[in-house]
């Protein structure tokens, strides 16, 4: 999976197996990709976005075992959790579904952007270094595997127009998504047309 990503990759991951993956993350780095790790207990990798879950403790309590979530481009995802040892399976689940795959991407990378928030709030933070994490996550929002969701349903892609990237919860911020005469959104207008096109009664 990692080989073929072509710009984000996104982890959530226990630390027997980050370290197993871990020459494999740095490959992927050293290729440009983005790589942001989710982890459950502190180390520092130089070069990665590592990112520790202030609940870490408490999942290991939960979870007795080796835990995997990996989702790159928001095009494909691979989701296991092994034994203690990780030799053995309990249970893992790969799909290059584009609708799964991006429901995926934007439940890990708000995990990622929550913890991260939640560390700085802890830490006595201002609003405006947490405006600048926010800002600085916006980046995760550009996934290839947006573009070829819309794609593969044959939705109108607005990728070139910032303001019109889905992300969890909502759009991005930027100038707000113009209104038509009946309150429907640009993008709205774009799918009634685009389905009256296939429809041949456009």
């Amino acid at each position: 999976m990692l080989t073929r990503c072509r710009q984000v990759a996104l982890f959530d991951i226990f630390p027997d197996v980050l370290r197993e993956v871990l020459p494999d993350l740095r490959t992927a780095a050293d290729r440009g990709v983005d790589v942001a790790i989710h982890v459950y207990e502190e180390i520092e990798i130089p070069g990665l976005d590592v990112i520790l879950n202030p609940r870490g403790s408490a999942v290991f309590e939960r979870w007795p075992g080796q835990w995997l979530k990996l989702v790159v481009d928001a095009s494909e995802y691979l989701y296991a959790f092994l034994s203690e040892d990780s030799r053995r399976v309990h249970q893992a689940v790969w799909t290059s579904s584009p609708y799964l795959a991006w429901l995926a991407h934007s439940g890990l990378s708000s995990e990622i952007v929550e913890s991260r928030l939640a560390a700085r709030i802890a830490g006595g933070a201002k609003n405006a270094e947490l405006k600048n994490i926010l800002a600085g996550y916006e980046r995760l929002i550009t996934a290839p595997g947006y573009a070829a969701l819309l794609t593969h349903f044959g939705l109108p892609c607005k990728e070139s127009d910032p303001t019109q990237r889905p992300r969890a919860g909502g759009f991005a911020p930027g100038k707000p998504a113009e209104k038509g005469r009946h309150g429907r959104s640009r993008m709205k207008r774009d799918r009634e047309k685009h389905r009256k096109r296939k429809k041949g009664t456009l």
